[in-house]
């Protein structure tokens, strides 16, 4: 018996094969045409896709070594599911630069998690609808560094009735360490140095109000990245 089968490898390119058998060998060679035709047409593993470039604000250079991490909340029909697991990682290269894919599941929503020493993190978080597996989700970011400002504050002649109020302007806030912007407010006898941690290479503006002289003090400092910058206020 001749067999002539066509058998195509890319959809265009088609192979004639014409054979000559017995019988016997018809039914076994014919599953294995259609086994490999069955794998040939099978659709390749849907991913998603991210990646983004990591900058540094102070320079608006590349910043290497940032840890990154994509992290996803799985589909749950029975009960509220707000756990975040890890989906996959990666770290910038020397030109700031970072990806991860992985698998695609059933998913409500994403969070992007950067970090490195010495800055403050980056988080992204945005429901699945936001994200696409037909192209690359790309995510520019610039990270600040870390700064500290420390204000020393003396009343080096109390009286009684003695008042004065301190105000933060533009710290950071929201962070461990950081302050919040407001009043400070303080007795008759200070001698106090308070820390708060802000973001580096800008201008700190604070303010002091003497009450018992009526004197205004307003001033600021620029903020050295990875240090810390003392200010003295005496009154």
């Amino acid at each position: 018996m001749q067999l002539r089968v066509w058998y195509c490898l890319t959809g265009k390119n088609c192979i004639h094969l014409s054979l000559t058998m017995t019988s016997r060998l018809l039914t076994p060679l014919c599953t294995l045409f259609i086994l490999i035709g069955l794998s040939s047409c099978k659709k390749g593993e849907i991913t998603y896709d991210f990646d983004g470039r990591i900058t540094e604000t102070v320079n608006g250079g590349p910043l290497e070594g940032v840890n990154v991490e994509v992290r996803q909340v799985l589909f749950s029909s029975s009960v509220a599911n707000y756990n975040y697991q890890l989906a996959g990682s990666s770290t910038s290269d020397a030109n700031g630069d970072w990806s991860v894919s992985f698998k695609r599941e059933r998913v409500t929503d994403f969070r992007i998690h950067m970090a490195k020493e010495g800055y403050f993190d980056v988080i992204y978080e945005f429901p699945s609808g936001e994200v696409t597996v037909e192209e690359v989700n790309s995510y520019t970011t610039a990270m600040d560094t870390e700064a500290w400002v420390k204000l020393d504050i003396e009343n080096v002649g109390p009286l009684a009735g003695d008042e004065m109020v301190m105000t933060l302007i533009n710290f950071r806030e929201g962070c461990e360490g950081c302050g919040t912007n407001g009043y400070y407010e303080f007795g008759e006898i200070v001698d106090t140095v308070m820390l708060f941690k802000t973001t580096g290479g800008r201008y700190a503006r604070f303010q002091f109000d003497d009450k018992g002289t009526a004197s205004l003090v307003e001033d600021s400092v620029m903020t050295v990245p990875s240090d810390t910058v003392t200010y003295t206020f005496q009154y």
